[in-house]
């Protein structure tokens, strides 16, 4: 006899519904990112447009991407996610994988592990982000920090809220964080210091 779901205490959650409550129950701390991020989400006219986040390996990046993935879909927007590891220098690969966000008003654009495809930094500023859809936002996550042409555009250099560390108890506590959601000048000047 073959047990149902609900018998074996499953639930009606598939695997992808119960790695997602992993996940958002695994990210601790990380409150200044995420209000950040869910300003973003909502449209706040104060938010930034691009988030930048970038540190050490092992910290959280992609924890956060994710987090702001799945906050996205719960508010219906459209999430396209690009992968640095799977891109080269090519912005034709880059284009055919982020279209949608140029294409759909309010769509989240996600790039993760940037440093991977890094030399399209410019590219990506200059050109593409351009062409996003209206209210449309960026989140990006690399161990590379922003170059400093970010901060020279004052359309992109607008003061934002510097993200802080995770908490001293988390297991994060040995890594150096830092995010940048507007200047990168503030995020040097907020750098995280090593925790004891």
């Amino acid at each position: 006899m073959t047990e149902t779901r609900e018998e074996l205490g499953l639930g009606a959650a598939g695997l992808a519904g119960r790695l997602a409550q992993a996940r958002a129950g695994a990210l601790v701390g990380r409150e200044p990112e995420r209000t950040v991020l869910d300003r973003m989400l909502s449209g706040a006219a104060d938010a930034p447009l691009v988030a930048y986040m970038h540190g050490p390996g092992g910290i959280g990046k992609s924890s956060l991407v994710r987090y702001a993935a799945r906050q996205a879909e719960l508010t219906g927007r459209r999430v396209v996610h690009v992968d640095g590891r799977f891109l080269d220098a090519d912005p034709r690969r880059f284009e055919e994988l982020a279209a949608p966000a140029c294409a759909e008003p309010g769509a989240v654009l996600l790039i993760d592990t940037f440093e991977q495809c890094q030399p399209l930094e410019a590219w990506l500023r200059e050109t593409f982000l351009l062409r996003l859809a209206d209210h449309a936002i960026v989140v990006v996550a690399s161990r590379v920090s922003p170059d400093a042409e970010w901060s020279l555009d004052p359309g992109w250099a607008q003061p934002r809220v510097p993200a802080g560390r995770p908490p001293p108890s988390h297991r994060w506590r040995s890594g150096r964080a830092r995010s940048w959601t507007g200047s990168p000048r503030r995020a040097r000047l907020r750098r995280a210091p090593a925790a004891h």
